[in-house]
């Protein structure tokens, strides 16, 4: 039974995480286009539309990397996707496709205690990020489309999260956007907004 609280919003946007890669943690990457098992692919998208619950998107946007155009095609196959370069992931410039272990540790220790700075590795920094991600985030909020879903990667959801929020990126990435995480945000007006990880 529908209550007061589900017809209020005129507007949802869904942000989907892509599936683990094959790559794992082994070594570093964002920009570099790293493949998807194919049985990873098939248990996250089962688990993903399970958690859309039959939705019919308007439109779906993905980021251009097969990791999470992938995902997209497997969620929505009848429909177009439409890919969005700036909701690729991070660049890491010259860490890309690098061993993690081959990466000196205190050049590692300086990006994690200042992630949206660092640059020494010539790629974005989370700044260079969000600077891509928000008018994105603006353009769909705008638009005429009353289901949007987004299949992006875990930076393009939190810088997103964290413009909507106001919030501190740090504080953001407290939250647990793992593998095939969905984030529904319900709008109202273009000013009221409810966020849920499904």
């Amino acid at each position: 039974m529908s209550t007061f609280y589900d017809n209020i919003f005129d507007k949802e946007i869904f942000l989907i995480r892509h599936p683990k890669t094959v790559a794992g943690n082994s070594y570093c990457y964002g920009a570099s286009d790293v493949a998807v098992d194919d049985k990873i692919l098939e248990e996250t998208a089962k688990k993903v539309k399970a958690k859309l619950e039959g939705l019919k998107a308007d439109i779906c946007y993905s980021s251009p990397l097969i990791r999470a155009h992938s995902l997209a095609k497997c969620l929505f196959p009848e429909q177009e996707i439409v890919l969005e370069d700036k909701i690729r992931e991070v660049d890491f410039g010259d860490w890309e496709g690098v061993s993690w272990e081959e990466i000196p540790i205190d050049a590692q220790k300086r990006w994690g205690d200042d992630v949206l700075n660092f640059k020494e590795h010539g790629g974005e920094n989370f700044n260079d990020l969000k600077a891509r991600v928000v008018p994105f985030w603006e353009e769909i909020l705008h638009n005429d489309k009353e289901k949007t879903v987004v299949v992006a990667h875990a930076g393009v959801i939190v810088a997103t999260l964290s413009h909507l929020l106001q919030a501190n990126p740090s504080k953001v990435f407290m939250l647990d956007i793992s593998f095939g995480s969905v984030v529904r945000i319900q709008i109202k007006g273009g000013t009221y907004f409810k966020i849920k990880i499904l």
